[in-house]
């Protein structure tokens, strides 16, 4: 007899891959920064510029961040990247 648990977890994987093999719109988040901007008549235009100045480094930080990880990824220097491949069979590592 198969233990039940066992069954559970196969389902669970099962549902797990399935969300992970679904493709996603990114959404569009609440903005506080874009709400902010919408204001900046009252602000003066020194700490306007400074605050779209501050916004827009957080973005180039956040992409050289995620240009790094894409760097890493390609070249094989993520361990988690590295296990999960050792798990895989080779005619699925081409992705």
């Amino acid at each position: 007899m198969q233990d039940p648990r066992s069954a559970q977890a196969l389902t669970g994987r099962d549902r797990l891959r399935s969300r992970v093999d679904e493709v996603e719109e990114p959404r569009r988040e609440r903005d506080p920064q874009r709400l902010k901007a919408a204001s900046f008549e009252w602000a003066s235009p020194e700490a306007a510029r400074a605050q779209l100045e501050t916004h827009a480094r957080f973005h180039e930080d956040a992409r050289a961040s995620y240009e790094k990880r894409r760097e890493d990824i390609l070249a094989r220097r993520v361990p988690l990247l590295l296990a999960r491949l050792e798990r895989t069979a080779m005619t699925r590592r081409s992705a």
